[in-house]
């Protein structure tokens, strides 16, 4: 008798942890602004060009994001949905450094260093949203990205120099990352708050200017995640 009291006390547990909840639609549309830390890996530069460089050496944030996203749910399970699509981002990044500007044409150049502090690039998502429901309005969030690169554009921001901008188009997965948060939802609405857990990114060669001392010459990937938060506003139906 008390085994059958237990096993239906967890049946009603079940029951109620994964009951059908009232979900967000089948479509999710969601635009987001974030911002994350500079990265100011110069590896051989550090010591004697970074002072050079310029000001922003205590400098924190400066990297720039923005996209959109359109996803259609795939998986509908009580309190869990999952959901997946594409979109586009856009990043810019605002840190002072060199780059290898030899990179961007099969003709010969000259053999000086560059700098810059406009680095623009904008990707195509191929995203998968998981939330789950904490209480009416409330959920967890987690969001899977494989981000790959279409084109990047490189220029100075205070000057117009020969050969700037340097910009070609591509296509290259460039970083898979994990982003958890917070959403609240109300109504069709939603507004989330996200930072990013995992980010294992394409080492960038028009940059990376040896940063990676402990690293082999042939490494083309790395595990770096400077600090990262995103603002998100969605509309469901």
């Amino acid at each position: 008798m008390n085994r059958l009291i237990i096993i239906g006390a967890l049946l009603l547990s079940l029951q109620s942890i994964f009951c059908q909840a009232d979900s967000f639609g089948d479509w999710i549309m969601r635009i987001e602004m974030g911002i994350e830390e500079h990265d100011k890996r110069l590896g051989r530069y550090e010591v004697t060009i970074l002072p050079f460089l310029n000001d922003q050496t205590n400098e924190r944030w400066g990297t720039y994001h923005f996209g959109m996203n359109l996803q259609r749910r795939i998986i509908n399970y009580g309190k869990l949905e999952v959901y997946g699509g594409t979109g586009i981002a856009y990043e810019k990044a605002t840190f002072r450094r060199p780059f290898n500007h030899q990179l961007f044409t099969d003709e010969p150049v000259m053999l000086i260093l560059l700098t810059q502090d406009q680095y623009r690039k904008i990707k195509t998502p191929l995203n998968f949203l998981l939330l789950i429901r904490l209480s009416e309005n409330f959920y967890i969030s987690s969001d899977i990205r494989l981000n790959w690169l279409v084109y990047r554009r490189i220029g100075p921001s205070k000057s117009n120099s020969s050969g700037f901008p340097y910009s070609h188009t591509t296509l290259e997965l460039d970083d898979i990352n994990l982003q958890m948060g917070i959403l609240w939802r109300i109504k069709n609405l939603n507004f989330g708050v996200t930072s990013r857990i995992v980010n294992y990114q394409k080492i960038d060669k028009i940059i990376d200017m040896h940063y990676i001392t402990d690293s082999s010459p042939d490494q083309k990937w790395e595990w770096y995640n400077p600090l990262r938060f995103d603002f998100t506003v969605g509309y469901s139906w």
